[in-house]
């Protein structure tokens, strides 16, 4: 399936290209044309991540000495990848 995939990518360039230069396309598809080409060049913007507090303390990062950053790093690598609900 990738290898099929891959063997249209340029075709699926040049559409998504020529929907973009398209004055006549509606304005919701052109951009969706721009998102997708920026997001295959470029890469995804990177999502916001919300940084819970891990452990005890509310001390700002300046605040902190270097042991105690190293501890919440650690911390916070152990729970990469968990979901968190944004509230």
């Amino acid at each position: 399936m990738e290898e099929l995939c891959k063997e249209h990518a340029e075709d699926a360039v040049e559409f998504l290209s020529g929907l973009l230069g398209d004055d006549t396309a509606p304005m919701k598809e052109r951009v969706e044309a721009a998102r997708q080409l920026l997001d295959r060049g470029f890469g995804q913007p990177v999502s916001r991540v919300l940084m819970a507090s891990v452990g005890e303390g509310n001390q700002s990062p300046s605040e902190m000495s270097l042991d105690q950053l190293m501890q919440k790093a650690g911390a916070l690598l152990e729970h990469q990848g968990d979901i968190v609900d944004e509230q």
